[in-house]
């Protein structure tokens, strides 16, 4: 019996995603849950560019050090579901006394109110 490449994915586990490939090397709990989350974010947004070339796709020497030295250019270059799901969560961590455990790259952007999402003002 022959499968078609549609019937031969079917069956694979969810070893790839949009989000897995967008957003490698997450934990798998963090990866659901960012998955979920785009996915509602595409139902309202509009399906993710998968043309571009995204900060998190880079190796990750070259995340961390995009992070460290040029924060801002660090997060304008992720995918759009990732910048609102990563704003949300520090929002929370705001709220709930947490912000020493995110990195420091991004608490520098979040307090300077740039974590912006495209089209958008400084929040």
């Amino acid at each position: 019996m022959t499968h078609t490449s549609d019937q031969k994915e079917a069956h694979l586990p969810d070893k790839y995603t949009i989000t897995r490939l967008l957003v490698p090397g997450l934990p798998l709990e963090l990866t659901k849950q960012l998955d979920e989350y785009r996915q509602a974010f595409e139902e309202k947004w509009g399906t993710v560019d998968l043309t571009r070339r995204y900060t998190s796709t880079l190796p990750l020497a070259e995340q961390k050090w995009l992070l460290e030295n040029e924060p801002k250019r660090y997060w304008d270059g992720l995918p759009k579901f990732f910048q609102a799901f990563s704003r949300c969560r520090m929002e929370e961590a705001a709220k709930t006394g947490k912000l020493d455990d995110m990195p420091d790259g991004l608490l520098q952007i979040y307090l300077r109110g740039e974590m912006t999402i495209k089209g958008e003002r400084g929040r």
